[in-house]
């Protein structure tokens, strides 16, 4: 990745879930994920 370690993961999940709320961050992640997979296949 880009040198993230375990705090600054912690730090952006916080500021995730601050941002668009519990109901929201799920289906940020999912999308995220498979727009990733999407682009390692092409």
């Amino acid at each position: 990745m880009f040198g993230f370690g375990m705090p600054e993961l912690i730090i952006i999940l916080v500021i995730m879930l601050v941002a668009f709320g519990p109901a929201k961050l799920p289906q940020l992640v999912r999308h995220w994920w498979s727009n990733q997979e999407f682009q390692e296949g092409l």
